[in-house]
């Protein structure tokens, strides 16, 4: 019977980082938040269960959340009607639209 073990996972460098194990925290989490304009509204994004637009007030309850479980990083994605859609994208820097004046300066 052979004893020995195989040594040619560590040989190099580069391929103990290939097979070593990975691990994943909740600090490595980033947590989408998806934006609505107006109050109180919240409705589900169908290719996402569980996940929801929200506006602000939702949203802010929802990063309560996250923070309570660990997750400290969220990313917030506007959900814009098609009526203010275009080729370059304009109501995304109107200093008027909801998203920006819903995230602190």
């Amino acid at each position: 019977m052979n004893t020995r073990r195989p040594r040619r996972n560590r040989k190099s460098e580069a391929v103990r980082n290939l097979v070593e194990e990975t691990q994943v925290s909740v600090k490595d989490l980033i947590f989408p938040l998806f934006l609505v304009e107006g109050r109180d509204q919240e409705s589900e994004v169908a290719s996402m269960p569980g996940i929801y637009r929200r506006s602000l007030d939702g949203m802010l309850r929802e990063i309560e959340s996250c923070m309570k479980l660990g997750i400290s990083a969220v990313d917030v994605f506007p959900a814009y009607p098609e009526s203010l859609k275009d080729a370059v994208a304009s109501e995304s820097y109107n200093p008027e639209t909801f998203y920006l004046k819903a995230l602190p300066e």
